[in-house]
């Protein structure tokens, strides 16, 4: 029988990798800093919501931690999301699983856990599952452009370290997540000020962006912030590894959804990569 760990995490998963897919069909257009503001701004929905249901009073040193946690999910959406602008979302969240690996070493260097032997095995196999993914077609060349896509995954690692920390001081998920994705929203807006101020031409603005790419933008938001909301919530059952491990499994779940909905093809090298990469992932969630 699957916990219900097990399927928060597999509900969350899923809604990110369906927002994941739709982000890549709105910043090739739009762009990354728009996308951003977009998906921050209607992720909110869901998230306030969320506080009103379980408001919760935080501590100085909890607000803390959820305003630099903000911030750092909106640096890592804004580097990702221009990856996105020109590269595949299959291949860009090849970068993903790089994630437990940077969560790996704040246990072990900050908390003080061990190293085990799947550890260091699971870590291997995602270094060299994320070099196959960002090599280029025709031969194991790194595409610099998925630079920002696996700079963007290690701070959303830190995002979730962060928010981790401030949710199990203050025994609530929905006000530390509330205080964080406001911050993205305020640090998008702040972007959007410095690269499209007034001095802007008149077709960089929202309003002559084709309808369709603003409603995808949208509910990919949407779909993001119900997915943080669900995802939080692991960290106060105590099934967070359980959670790592279906959230290892994200890049097959995208692949697919761009493969359907994107028409988008990987390389064989790249396709080993993912497996590669996922493959560690879980290893290490599982041991």
């Amino acid at each position: 029988m699957v916990s219900f760990g097990v399927e928060v995490a597999l509900a969350a998963i899923i809604l990110w990798s369906f927002s994941t897919t739709l982000n890549r069909y709105v910043s090739e257009i739009v762009g990354s800093i728009k996308t951003g503001l977009l998906i921050a701004g209607f992720g909110l929905i869901p998230i306030m919501a969320y506080a009103v249901y379980a408001p919760a009073v935080i501590t100085l040193w909890e607000l803390g931690l959820a305003l630099l946690a903000g911030a750092a999910w909106a640096i890592a959406g804004l580097l990702f999301y221009k990856a996105l602008e020109t590269e595949q979302v299959s291949n860009a969240i090849g970068a993903q699983p790089i994630q437990p690996v940077l969560i790996l070493l704040f246990s072990v260097l900050i908390l003080g856990e061990l190293l085990t032997t799947a550890d260091i095995a699971g870590g291997i196999m995602i270094v060299i599952g994320a070099s196959l993914v960002a090599s280029k077609a025709g031969g194991i060349k790194f595409n610099l452009k998925l630079i920002p896509a696996f700079m963007g995954q290690a701070i959303w690692a830190f995002y979730w370290i962060l928010l981790s920390l401030a949710i199990l001081s203050a025994g609530n998920s929905a006000v530390p997540l509330m205080v964080a994705r406001i911050t993205s929203f305020a640090v998008f807006i702040l972007f959007y000020k410095m690269f499209y101020g007034s001095k802007a031409p008149r077709k960089r603005n929202f309003r002559t962006m084709a309808p369709h790419r603003v409603l995808g933008g949208s509910i990919a938001g949407i779909a993001d912030g119900i997915g943080n909301v669900l995802y939080s919530n692991l960290v106060l059952i105590a099934a967070l590894a359980q959670g790592s491990i279906i959230f290892a499994m994200s890049p097959l779940i995208v692949v697919a959804f761009s493969h359907l909905g994107l028409g988008e093809r990987l390389t064989r090298n790249q396709a080993i990569g993912i497996l590669i990469a996922v493959g560690g992932a879980a290893i290490m969630a599982i041991a």
